[in-house]
Parts: C-alpha cells; structure tokens; sequence
C-alpha cells in the first residue's frame, strides 16, 4: 500500500512543480532590446483586376446664381458662370450642355436655352472657362430674374461626343445623367 501512495503523488508533485515554472518564466519583464535589422524585400506581387474605364472626359459643376449676381445691360441680364473644365478642346470639339433649376417653386431641372409661358427667355453662350447667362423678362425686359437660381454646367470632351448614342435626349436632365452615370 505504500507504493500506491507514492506513485499517486508523483503527478501531483510534477503539476505543481510545472504550474510554478510557468509562472515564473511568464512573469519575467526587462527592458526591451534594440531594434532587429531590416529583413530582405519580399518578391512582387501579381498586378491587380483591371479597374473600370473612367470619365475624364465628362466634367459637371452646380452653381448658385444669386439675383444681385445678375448685371443688366439694355434689355436684358447676364451672369457668368466659370468652369475651369472648359478647355479649348471641349469649346472646339465637345458638348457643353447648361441646365436651371430656378428658386421660384420648380424643383426640376430645365434645359437651357428655355422659354417660360410668360415669354422670359434664358440662353447661354461659352468660351474656354467662361459661360454667359443671359436672361431676358418677358414682362420688364432688363430686369434681374426674381428670385436665386441653380445652374449645372456639363462638358462633354470631344472623344466622349462620338460616344453619345444616338436618340439621347440631351435637354433631358434625367436622361443625361443617367447615361453618364453621374449622382444627380
């Protein structure tokens, strides 16, 4: 019966014995070493999926045109508008496309040129970063529309123009910013 003992405690004496040496091995902390030299350059890694065609060549800015912005000039009023993306090679080969959306309760975008029923007329012209509103009342021809307006302008580069499928309603805004996929 005395070897039973013995044996029986033998597992326990190598626990405990086990359990301190990890403790104290565990709980050891000294100051930190030095930094280890810089290890050699791993091999390249294979090129990426090709990613999905960009639209360089489709620039689109909004702008607030407020009535004081607005200078007359005979029988009618012009505000400038200056989109830096109006390159010579878009004012000589691509479409610029000028779209409202007045402050006096419509909430739609409007093509420009644009009639109203009243007969006021907006038209606009461009040159390299420059675009010419012009605004004609139908009522008081040289007077400042009446209330605060939002112009998009949207430029079309010369190759993106021969891309534009044919039957696209471009005085459509919905339309246009559907097919180039921009965020209205």
């Amino acid at each position: 019966m005395i070897m039973k003992k013995k044996i029986y405690q033998m597992p326990r004496i190598a626990v405990l014995l086990f359990t301190f040496l990890i403790f104290t091995f565990s709980a050891c902390e000294g100051p930190e070493g030095p930094v280890g030299p810089q290890g050699a350059t791993g091999s390249q890694g294979s090129v990426g999926p090709q990613g999905p065609a960009g639209d360089v060549d489709i620039q689109s800015k909004t702008y607030t045109v407020f009535n004081s912005n607005w200078s007359t000039s005979g029988s009618r009023a012009d505000a400038y508008l200056y989109p830096s993306f109006l390159t010579s090679d878009i004012v000589n080969n691509g479409v610029v496309l000028v779209f409202m959306k007045d402050g006096g309760g419509t909430n739609s975008w409007q093509s420009i040129p644009y009639t109203w029923s009243d007969g006021s007329v907006y038209r606009y012209w461009y040159t390299t970063q420059e675009v010419n509103l012009e605004y004609i009342d139908g009522y008081d021809p040289g007077s400042r529309p009446g209330y605060d307006m939002i112009f998009k302008v949207i430029a079309f580069g010369g190759s993106y123009k021969s891309s534009l499928p044919e039957g696209l309603d471009l005085t459509d805004h919905d339309a246009v910013f559907d097919f180039i996929n921009f965020q209205k």
